[in-house]
């Protein structure tokens, strides 16, 4: 196998991996989901990559791990606001983190014989994944999870392998409660194709406008936030009959866990939804909170700086995102019975 092969990607690595997928996988090794409906693969993906960013950059990164890993998330995101598909085309949407896959030696001695058989288990669960065309959630962060653990071995190698199994043990947990998403993936022939679908318009109503700070509920709502609701919902009811579905995702910025932003972000979304229907709006909704997963600000505010300004500087990535999504279109009516065929004519 070589290492920039999407079903090679096996794993084994230092303590970093199972701290940094801790606030995105709960202890059962399963995406952390409340409050919010389910990331999609991508996502997920992008996260549990910001992630291991965090950790491997506050341990020094001498090997450019959290660089890359930054660039890998920072990617993903960018090709899902462009309503495409990460890594279609020539376009690479996730660099490698280890430049050769390093095993175990089997050598009791001084190998590492179960850690390699647990690497091939974990493996063979990423094929099962790939052969069924069943990308989810958990798929994403266990191929980044492999990644980081060859890039662990292959850190250690040739040093008896003395680091690297909490990383194992953590990426098992994820594969062993698999089986259930396989249950629920029929096989697929075709890839799975973005939606093409435009929005008529897309409002973005920053969340420090619309909310009191740490707040979610219409009892948090700010006078302006009231204001830009009633505003927004004269705007959808312009569209009239064209507008079909009203798209409501909360974002937050990357302060604090991701389970806390998952929760607060899901609840911001819904109590947007819900004034716009108290206001008159009567379009089917759709709410989403995604936490931190598709930041605004992007290498902006990367810099150290102290927290009061880093959170002024992450104030655009606290948003809440309405798309007006267009109405689908009606199919013809049957033809009545006995009729003569239409000619185009």
């Amino acid at each position: 196998m070589h290492a920039a092969s999407a079903l090679g990607m096996l794993f084994v690595c230092h303590s970093a991996v199972a701290q940094s997928f801790a606030s995105v996988v709960d202890s059962t090794g399963s995406p952390v989901l409340e409050g919010a409906q389910a990331p999609s693969y991508w996502t997920a993906k992008a996260m549990c990559w910001d992630e291991l960013a965090k950790v491997e950059a506050s341990q020094g990164d001498t090997r450019e791990t959290a660089e890359i890993a930054t660039r890998n998330a920072q990617r993903i995101r960018a090709a899902l606001q462009r309503g495409t598909e990460p890594g279609a085309g020539a376009e690479q949407a996730e660099q490698p983190i280890f430049t050769r896959e390093h095993l175990p030696s089997n050598d009791s001695r001084h190998g590492r014989p179960q850690w390699r058989a647990d690497i091939a288990r974990i493996d063979a669960v990423v094929r099962r994944y790939h052969q069924r065309s069943c990308r989810t959630p958990r798929l994403g962060c266990l191929e980044v999870a492999l990644q980081s653990v060859f890039e662990n071995m292959e850190e250690t190698q040739g040093a008896r392998w003395n680091h690297g199994r909490p990383e194992i043990d953590k990426a098992l947990v994820l594969a062993q409660q698999a089986e259930v998403e396989f249950a629920a993936c029929a096989p697929q022939l075709q890839a799975v194709q973005v939606p093409s679908t435009m929005p008529l318009e897309v409002i973005e109503l920053p969340s420090d406008m619309l909310f009191r700070f740490d707040q979610s509920g219409p009892e948090g709502l700010l006078p302006a936030g009231r204001k830009a609701l009633t505003d927004l919902a004269q705007k959808v009811q312009n569209h009239g009959e064209r507008a079909g579905v009203l798209e409501v995702v909360g974002h937050t910025d990357r302060l604090g866990t991701t389970t806390y932003n998952l929760a607060l972000s899901a609840k911001r979304a819904a109590t947007v939804a819900g004034l716009l229907r108290a206001a008159g709006v009567t379009l089917t909704t759709q709410e989403q909170g995604i936490a931190a997963a598709m930041p605004v600000t992007g290498d902006d505010c990367r810099v150290t700086r102290p927290h009061q300004l880093l959170v002024d500087c992450l104030q655009p990535d606290r948003r809440v995102t309405v798309r007006i999504m267009p109405k689908a279109p009606t199919p013809l009516d049957p033809p009545t019975p006995g009729a003569a065929p239409w000619t185009g004519r």
